[in-house]
């Protein structure tokens, strides 16, 4: 899981003023776990720098990136419900470079598990708007199995 400097840099977590000393530890990190964390830690009205950076980080597993995936919202967009605007294209670039990458395979299963808690209806109508099920189909770590 975590270990103690990682532990201390997500429980200091203090948004903006120590994203340089963030970024670093993510890229210096070998941990799909404080890639997570990390992730759901980080404020996501500061931008799309630092979970970029996770979503292209060699040790970003599929549960990650799905995590990823739903904290981004990027199921609304793959939906069709918002279109790229001047406003929002970073949020649309981060969402179909995700979505891609999930829907392509790039990303392995690992350690790190996620389920969106999708209802039936839910998975019918995603399937129906066309939408591939690699963003919403659980992955269990596989040091979980």
């Amino acid at each position: 899981m975590l270990n103690d400097k990682e532990k201390h840099l997500i429980n200091s977590f203090e948004g903006n003023n120590n994203l340089k000393k963030w970024i670093k530890s993510i890229k210096e990190s070998n941990n799909p776990f404080f890639l997570k964390e990390s992730a759901e830690t980080y404020n996501w009205d500061d931008g799309f720098e630092l979970p970029s950076i996770i979503a292209n980080h060699p040790y970003c597993d599929k549960g990650t990136a799905l995590t990823l995936f739903w904290l981004a919202e990027g199921i609304v967009y793959h939906k069709g419900e918002i279109a790229k605007d001047e406003y929002n294209g970073d949020w649309v670039n981060f969402c179909e470079m995700i979505g891609d990458k999930l829907i392509n395979e790039t990303y392995k299963e690992g350690a790190v598990s996620f389920n969106p808690g999708l209802s039936r209806v839910s998975i019918y109508k995603y399937k129906k708007c066309g939408i591939p099920e690699a963003p919403y189909k659980p992955v269990e770590g596989v040091k979980n199995r």
